[in-house]
């Protein structure tokens, strides 16, 4: 009985742990992205914010889920968004937003270094050292 327990316990523990998420999951997407003049936004920025992924623009803010490799649900009117990837390196180059009958189509903005380490990879602070 008590190994039967602690099997249970483990694999709970397991999936409780394959599940949780922090700023290093997803940093691959991570950056700013921007659409072509006429769209009904500029640009749009992929960052983790209130421990939850995050697509920001003018427009607001819509919280992000995986649901495929590369592709989330999008909070807002029940959009979907897919990332495209580089053919040769894999690196992430661009999104497209399904959104409202629209397709929008967003190219990624290379962020230097410095800025994106202190922009997308800066760690939680405690609230008690803020």
């Amino acid at each position: 009985m008590k190994k039967l327990i602690f099997s249970l316990l483990a694999i709970v523990g397991f999936a409780t742990a394959s599940m949780a998420q922090d700023s290093t999951t997803y940093k691959e997407f991570y950056g700013i992205y921007k659409f072509n003049d006429g769209s009904p936004v500029a640009q749009v920025e992929v960052l983790w914010q209130d421990n939850i992924l995050n697509l920001t623009s003018d427009m607001g803010t819509a919280t992000m889920e995986l649901i495929g490799k590369d592709s989330f649900s999008m909070s807002y009117a029940g959009g979907t968004i897919v990332f495209q990837r580089d053919s040769v390196n894999k690196k992430v180059i661009s999104l497209t937003i399904y959104v409202s009958g629209m397709e929008l189509v967003g190219t990624r903005v290379e962020p230097a270094s410095a800025y994106f380490n202190r922009r997308y990879m800066r760690k939680e602070e405690p609230i008690a050292a803020r």
